[in-house]
């Protein structure tokens, strides 16, 4: 019974972690660096679009990383062979239909006796969603940046014609104001009756006196 046990006990744990690879899209692989051996478990022949009958090669799988990308893996390859795994990184596959696939590697390098890499194991992860939310989510900041960005530029020429029609305003005021004054002080030295010629002169005085008060206004501006 006990024998039993731990057998179910085994099949689940190894279930469960079928299906945790699966659901977080989770390749592994194990390379066997002495024999050139390298075997997949069924996600990792998902992620690299390859069918499952396919048995997989260090060839195969350079092949079908993206153009870019080639040169970061083959350093990884050889920095593998001697012991310098990564902790993870980054790259893209370019599946045999077109498709581009972003991945994150994490690896680990077992050694033999004498200290030589033995074999190499480790994970590989689709993370395209993930890289393509993020994108995704630069754009929108890029556009959004570059719509503020015109629409400051927009703002500030339209304040910019404002000042000038309010400076073309205040000269015409001015001009207007002066042309008033100026007339008023010729009539109110034709004037003989006193009467007359001091309400012309508190006409002018206040109409001197709302010139002042525009020209303070302009300039608080």
């Amino acid at each position: 019974t006990e024998e039993v046990n731990t057998k179910k006990a085994l099949t689940d744990s190894e279930n469960n972690l079928k299906m945790a690879q699966e659901i977080g899209r989770l390749g592994t692989y194990e390379w066997d660096i002495a024999s050139g051996n390298l075997t997949w478990n069924k996600q990792m022949y998902e992620i690299y679009g390859v069918n499952n009958n396919v048995k997989p090669t260090l060839e195969l799988s350079l092949r079908l990383i993206h153009p870019d990308d080639q040169e970061k893996l083959n350093n990884a390859v050889e920095n593998a062979i001697q012991g310098k795994t990564n902790p993870f990184f980054d790259y893209r596959i370019l599946r045999k239909d077109g498709t581009t696939r972003y991945c994150l590697a994490r690896s680990r390098a077992f050694f033999d006796e004498a200290g030589k890499t033995e074999k190499i194991m480790g994970t590989i992860q689709d993370i395209t969603e993930q890289k393509l939310a993020e994108q995704e989510i630069q754009e929108l900041n890029e556009s959004l940046e570059k719509r503020v960005i015109d629409r400051t530029e927009q703002l500030e020429k339209a304040n910019k014609e404002i000042r000038a029609l309010l400076q073309e305003m205040h000269h015409r005021v001015k001009n207007n104001l002066q042309i008033v004054s100026s007339l008023m002080n010729l009539q109110a030295n034709s004037i003989k009756e006193k009467k007359y010629a001091g309400i012309f002169e508190e006409s002018r005085d206040r109409i001197y006196a709302m010139a002042i008060i525009h020209e303070n206004l302009y300039l608080g501006e």
